[in-house]
């Protein structure tokens, strides 16, 4: 409800309204610039670089905003941040920089955007190159090898470090000519340790490079190393950090990886907690082998090298997901199973672990998928990954371990089980429909039929609709008729895609037909209901109180509870929710604070006043603490509309101090308005701009009788009827005398009128009619005026 009066009113008062609402602070500090952005609710940000990197772009998701940078450089220098520009109305930000700097940004509680300006690390010097004339090879000289500059990079405190053992020993006389130089120093002070100390690679903070030392080093005597094998001779054995960065920067040049952008706006690197990870980093017992668990998608072999591949395909094999050979073609499931189970247990009833895989596979054809988990206690080894993952897809439920996770766009089988175990689709994921149908073709006929109504409703929720569609006719092809499950998965499309109100009632007609889809009917019918919020039928409802009451200790009870009140709230039975509410001892407290929320919502959409003002204060009572900012603001909006300004700063006391949301100050002034406080709310207003602000300080300075004020700002709005009360209200009859088709003008005219003047002591006949006339004329205009602006008595 509250979207909806924002975007009405950004409509009807375009420009400034919404722009003036972002305020950015700053502040200087010794390593950097700081500035913070209040940022609106529900919007996202991102971060992007413009004009070769010397200009930074601070894009917010919401639309219409502008930035007020108007104070900004009052408060720091221009050695960091040489200028700042807000296009109006382009939620957009541009900081152009005056150094190699870089930005370090998070959000603080989700309220304010803070915006670190750092020095960025110093380039490393180029290395010398040395041109050498191969014309004469005779005649080239033995060269010193020069020693090259250190390069300046940020070094992690080694304090515990000793140089690793070489991988062969150089005699002592070649010592100084084969090993690296500074690879026996001994460091004091606050990094002691012997040799150079490790390095940080500037593209991916907190990994650690190879140092020097750990480069191969040739004994004097070492045989020619071959020519294939020169290059990697020459390299060495690679650290994590430097495979990782090879590999990523060679899949991304042969166009390997897809960029996948956070819906927060990218990257964000807290430098506090990677210092405090870089000091940690050294006791690491495995970093290898961390790093790559944290890296969703990548297939990791632990190597005598360490190596990490990355940017290989990542999708489970075909070989692992065929359904049709992990059962006997002409076998009956009991026979299977049980001879199966027979082949698990050998002599002395050992467990053949090959026996026990092809069993739990089997459980996962017939869609045992309990029964297969369970089967893993049997096992001294790790369960398969792919096996375990399908014993909770065939059941219909989540897969925990999330082994199918980001493969919804393989090509393969993959790509069916990616989807099935989906909630929402990940940002930059993507779906490919032609290898789900593939793979949901190649399934046996009863997995189909199992899972085929569940993957239907998923594919379309992430619209994927003809996708879906097609599903469900291939199973209808199969069965013959359309069963329930196929009718139920079909409304739920219509209901997402379609006509909601045809699908509402199509759904309610299969909840009401009974049969064992009846709770999913149901649940399905009060999504559409809610959707269209039209009145259900009464009967409807008493099978819904049914249900909940049959299954409230089930693990569908909460469910079929929170259905049962929602319906209540659609018919508008405020009572009986409340009653349903006050008496749910098995209903979790978070499940009612939430349905607190929700009837709070249905009573704000109600023209039943009664209801709203009972239930509302019964909650607040209760200690009942509303869950969203956006909610409380619409409860004091209905208080203060409903003349109660006082209860609505109540609500608005309710509100997080930070930040200070411009809506709420606005209805704060206005209650404070309401009651005869203008002083404090033309005081709470200072600093404010836009227009709904200058109509609440013009009725401020109206109230305080600065009626003069008051008529300029409302001719400036447009407002012409409260600038002409404002006007006759300060005694400019002249402006009131100019608006012809206001009841005020004539009697404005009167005051201007030059009055008759006589002397009674020699009143002619001609003065007295002219008196007379007069007198009629301003009787008229004073009868007019009275009931041009009679006031309506009430009942």
């Amino acid at each position: 409800m509250k979207r909806l009066f924002v975007a009405l009113f950004v409509l009807v008062w375009p420009s400034s309204l919404v722009a003036q609402s972002i305020a950015v602070r700053s502040g200087d500090h010794a390593d950097f610039t700081r500035l913070v952005v209040d940022l609106p609710d529900g919007s996202d940000w991102s971060i992007s670089d413009a004009d070769a990197g010397r200009t930074k772009v601070l894009r917010l998701s919401r639309p219409g905003l502008s930035f007020d940078i108007g104070d900004v450089f009052s408060r720091i220098s221009r050695d960091r941040i040489v200028d700042l520009d807000s296009p109006p109305q382009r939620s957009e930000l541009r900081i152009e920089l005056g150094c190699a700097c870089e930005i370090n940004a998070y959000s603080f509680k989700d309220k304010m955007l803070v915006l670190d300006v750092q020095n960025g690390p110093a380039l490393s010097p180029a290395p010398e190159v040395v041109a050498v004339d191969t014309s004469a090879p005779e005649e080239i000289s033995p060269v010193e090898v020069a020693e090259l500059p250190e390069p300046e990079t940020e070094h992690l405190a080694d304090a515990d470090h000793v140089a690793p053992e070489p991988i062969q020993e150089p005699r002592p006389q070649d010592a100084a000519t084969h090993a690296p130089a500074g690879l026996a120093e001994v460091r004091l002070g606050e990094k002691p340790g012997i040799g150079p100390e490790r390095q940080q690679s500037p593209l991916m903070p907190g990994v650690t490079m190879a140092r020097p030392q750990e480069r191969s080093v040739a004994p004097h005597d070492a045989e020619p190393v071959k020519e294939p094998d020169l290059a990697q001779h020459a390299r060495g054995p690679l650290s994590i950090g430097d495979q990782i960065i090879a590999d990523l920067a060679a899949a991304a040049t042969q166009g390997l990886l897809d960029p996948a952008i956070s819906p927060d706006g990218g990257l964000k690197i807290d430098h506090v907690a990677v210092r405090e990870a870089e000091q940690n980093q050294l006791n690491a017992p495995d970093l290898t082998a961390a790093l790559s668990a944290g890296l969703a998608g990548v297939e990791y072999s632990a190597s005598g090298s360490q190596r990490i591949a990355i940017g290989g395909d990542s999708c489970v094999p075909e070989s692992s997901l065929n359904f049709a050979r992990w059962a006997p073609s002409e076998s009956e499931p009991s026979k299977a199973l049980s001879s199966a189970r027979s082949a698990v247990f050998g002599e002395f009833d050992r467990v053949d672990e090959s026996a026990l895989t092809k069993y739990m596979r089997l459980l996962n054809f017939y869609t045992f998928g309990v029964e297969a988990r369970a089967m893993t206690q049997l096992s001294e080894e790790a369960p398969d990954p792919t096996i375990l993952a399908l014993s909770y897809l065939v059941d219909l439920e989540d897969d925990p371990t999330d082994h199918f996770a980001n493969q919804s766009g393989c090509e393969g089988s993959a790509a069916l089980w990616s989807v099935m175990d989906m909630e929402t689709l990940p940002m930059g994921g993507k779906i490919d429909p032609s290898a789900v149908m593939r793979a949901f073709d190649a399934l046996p006929r009863h997995v189909r039929e199992h899972i085929g109504p569940t993957l239907a409703d998923k594919l379309g929720q992430f619209g994927q609709t003809d996708t879906a569609k097609d599903v469900l006719r291939r199973l209808e092809r199969a069965q013959g008729t359309e069963t329930d499950q196929i009718a139920l998965g079909r409304a739920r499309l219509d209901a997402k895609t379609g006509d909601p109100h045809d699908a509402a009632k199509t759904l309610q007609k299969l909840a009401m037909s009974g049969g064992p889809d009846t709770p999913t009917a149901i649940l399905a019918a009060v999504d559409a209901a809610d959707e269209t919020k039209e009145p259900v039928p009464a009967a409807f409802v008493e099978l819904s109180a049914a249900f909940a009451t049959e299954m409230r200790n089930s693990e569908q009870g909460p469910e079929m509870w929170d259905a049962y009140v929602r319906l209540l709230l659609i018919n508008g039975e405020f009572d009986q929710a409340y009653e349903a509410i006050a008496d749910a001892p098995d209903i979790p407290e978070s499940d009612l604070s939430e349905m607190r929320d929700k009837m709070l919502k249905a009573l704000l959409t109600s023209d039943n006043e009664v209801a709203f003002l009972k239930y509302t204060f019964k909650f607040e009572g209760q200690g009942h603490e509303v869950s969203s900012p956006d909610l409380t603001l619409s409860i004091a909006k209905r208080m203060l509309a409903s003349g109660l300004p006082d209860a609505a700063l109540d609500q608005l006391d309710h509100l997080p101090e930070t930040p200070p949301l411009l809506e709420a100050r606005l209805l704060h002034a206005e209650a404070l308005l309401d009651l005869s406080r203008p002083e404090e709310a033309e005081l709470l207003l200072s600093g404010r701009q836009g227009p709904e602000v200058d109509r609440l300080r013009a009725e401020a300075r109206r109230l305080m009788g600065d009626h003069e004020f008051a008529k300029t700002v409302y001719n400036d709005l447009g407002a012409e009827q409260d600038a002409l009360n404002a006007a006759w209200l300060s005694g400019d009859w002249a402006d009131v005398a100019e608006a012809r088709d206001s009841a005020l003008a004539p009697a404005a005219e009167l005051t201007q009128q030059e009055q008759t003047v006589v002397n009674p002591q020699d009143l002619s006949l001609q003065d007295a009619e002219r008196l007379s006339s007069e007198s009629a004329d301003a009787r008229e205009t004073l009868r007019a005026l009275l009931e041009a602006t009679r006031i309506e008595a009430r009942d």
